[in-house]
């Protein structure tokens, strides 16, 4: 399998800085200065990408996100398990440090691929999905007591958007070392890849700002310009799409897409 994919970072129309980061197969945004980053990939069989949102304001968040990213890349081997479980430390120890007291974190949600097997994790509530046959499905966990309630049927979308804790995460990398906190990232079911598939990681500023059917609608689009470039065309459109909606908040967009044989059975 082949997959071709693109990474863009925005800081929205609101703010004044990014504390978005991302990670692609080795890119990432090293100048904390830069507002807007984008990169692309094109691989078989090994992709790691990820999308991380920084938490603190001020310069805190994208320290955060920069030491998330950064970390990630000193991981080679792709992250299911155990190394999975070691990033998440070092990547939480290394951010809670440079912090020196001060509120400073950030979310993941990450994508690994090996061998045409699929791994979706995050900590906090930045989102991964699956496009497949037309029907879109979230792949993650929002580690935020809201939107579990909202996804529940305890309250209405309107009502979780409204609410003043709809960004209050429980888990981030960050977090202090106890015994009673621990950064526990949700890990989904492994899944083979199947050619058409798309892979979404995204920060919450697309989330948003953009209602979950109408990402759908924007990935099923098959009038794209520039063949071989869908994942680019695709993943700005789903920018664009939210900085038209206001882009009140900084947004990340991964995608991917799989191309190629079609994979084995899977357990999605």
């Amino acid at each position: 399998m082949v997959y071709q994919a693109y990474a863009v970072t925005h800081g929205g129309k609101i703010r004044s800085n990014n504390e978005d980061n991302f990670y692609l197969n080795g890119d990432y945004r090293t100048d904390n200065s830069l507002f807007t980053f984008e990169a692309a990939s094109r691989s078989e069989q090994l992709v790691k990408a990820a999308v991380f949102d920084g938490i603190g304001g001020a310069e805190n968040g994208e320290v955060a996100s920069y030491i998330a990213a950064g970390t990630m890349d000193e991981t080679k081997k792709s992250l299911f398990g155990d190394e999975l479980m070691s990033y998440i430390n070092k990547a939480n120890r290394r951010i809670l440090e440079a912090g020196k007291g001060k509120a400073m974190g950030s979310t993941c949600v990450i994508l690994s691929i090996s061998n045409d097997m699929c791994w979706f994790s995050n900590v906090g509530d930045s989102r991964g999905y699956l496009l497949r046959n037309h029907t879109l499905k979230k792949m993650t966990k929002d580690h935020n007591l809201v939107t579990e309630l909202y996804e529940q049927g305890l309250f209405t979308r309107e009502q979780a958007m409204k609410h003043p804790d709809r960004h209050a995460i429980y888990q981030y990398l960050g977090m202090k070392d106890e015994d009673d906190v621990m950064v526990e990232p949700y890990e989904h079911t492994v899944f083979a890849a199947r050619e058409g598939d798309w892979y979404l990681l995204c920060s919450d500023g697309l989330t948003d700002m953009v209602e979950e059917d109408r990402i759908r609608e924007i990935l099923d689009e098959e009038d794209i310009p520039v063949p071989g470039r869908e994942a680019e065309f695709l993943a700005k459109r789903l920018v664009d799409e939210a900085l038209a909606r206001g882009g009140r908040d900084n947004v990340t967009v991964v995608l991917i897409r799989a191309e190629g044989a079609q994979g084995v059975s899977d357990a999605v």
